[in-house]
This record gives structure tokens, C-alpha cells and sequence, in this order.
């Protein structure tokens, strides 16, 4: 992914409109580009401080750096449960197709036989 594209997304990601692929994608561009990460906090802060800006000083959390790990953090866990899901499903697909071949297998012999 491009920086572009990234910052195109950043809006979607916040907003939690990303496809699994686009998630994955643009998780992985920002962990890799400190200049894109950059961008995303400064937009989170931005969108953040603005939607907090009519609420009690006492209800406010400034912390908006910690706030953005925690949604990033919950990405990678929900992108990791995906993939290995993904994995399981290949795997139980797999295996009944195994299976369901040497039952086919096991019948065919039975008739060729008795």
C-alpha cells in the first residue's frame, strides 16, 4: 500500500469501514511507515478533540495517543482471529474432502469385492 492510499483510508479505518483485505493491508503500512502513523494519530486527535469538545472537562480523556493504540490493538486482534478462522476452515474443509475420498474409496471396494 501507498502512503496515498493509506491516507485515504484513514477516515474509513476510524470508522470502522475497512473490508478484512483493506484492514490487513493498511494495518500493515502502519506499522511500517512512521510518517503515515504520524498522520493517523494527528487525524484521530483532530476527530477526537472535535467530538469531544462539547462534553464536561471532567468526562474528557487527553490521552488520545493511548486511545488510538487501544483501536489499533483491537484490529490486530480481531484480524489475527480472523486469519487463523480462515485457517481452521481450510483445514476441516480439507480434511472432510480427505475423508469423504476414502469413504468413496473404502465403498468402491466393497462393491468391486462382495
Amino acid at each position: 500500500m501507498r502512503c496515498l492510499e493509506f491516507q485515504q483510508q484513514i477516515n474509513d479505518f476510524l470508522d470502522d469501514r475497512l473490508t478484512i483485505g483493506q484492514a490487513g493491508d493498511f494495518m500493515e503500512h502502519a506499522d511500517s511507515c512512521h510518517e503515515c502513523m504520524e498522520e493517523l494519530e494527528l487525524r484521530y486527535m483532530i476527530r477526537v478533540g472535535i467530538l469531544e469538545q462539547n462534553r464536561d472537562d471532567r468526562e474528557m480523556s487527553y490521552d488520545y495517543s493511548q486511545q488510538l493504540n487501544r483501536i489499533l490493538e483491537r484490529t490486530r486482534k480481531d484480524l489475527r482471529v480472523r486469519y487463523l478462522c480462515r485457517i481452521v476452515k481450510y483445514s476441516v474443509s480439507t480434511m472432510a474432502f480427505w475423508a469423504a475420498l476414502a469413504l468413496i474409496l473404502v465403498q468402491m471396494r466393497v462393491w468391486l469385492i462382495g
